[in-house]
């Protein structure tokens, strides 16, 4: 059974309410949403590119203090090059699910600034789990 909304319930010339209509302000939050972004991006390649290194964690091997590392066996770098592939993943899914965010709710009118910021937590979770790989690998 349908049924009709009353008189002046859904104006249809009117933008639903979570729809934003461009203002300053709206230019401003696109801008400011766009630049965390590239700070995002910009740290997500230079931790990209840095986390081989944790590789030199393994440079005690063979020392009598390290001699019962997971890292100085060979399934350790299983170990470790499978967190740093989950680090990557991670930081890519980062940036291109912030980016693929950031224009969907600038073309809806949605909200845009906190698309960066989940972005950058799903950034540190890869970067945690990395640390944490680290911390089992190395002890």
């Amino acid at each position: 059974m349908a049924t009709s909304p009353p008189d002046g319930a859904w104006p249809v010339a009117e933008p639903p309410p979570d729809r934003q209509p461009p203002t300053a302000a709206r230019i401003v939050e696109v801008v400011v949403a766009g630049v965390l972004w590239v700070g995002l991006a910009l740290g997500s390649l230079l931790v990209g590119a840095l986390a081989p290194l944790t590789a030199m964690a393994s440079d005690g091997c063979g020392g009598s203090s390290d001699d019962g590392a997971l890292i100085c066996r060979p399934e350790g770098s299983l170990l470790f090059f499978g967190g740093l592939a989950l680090l990557w993943v991670l930081l890519l899914v980062a940036v291109l699910f912030s980016a693929f965010r950031i224009v969907r709710a600038a073309t809806t009118g949605r909200p845009v600034w906190p698309w960066p910021f989940v972005g950058l937590g799903i950034a540190l979770l890869g970067l945690v789990l990395m640390i944490l790989d680290l911390a089992i690998i190395t002890r």
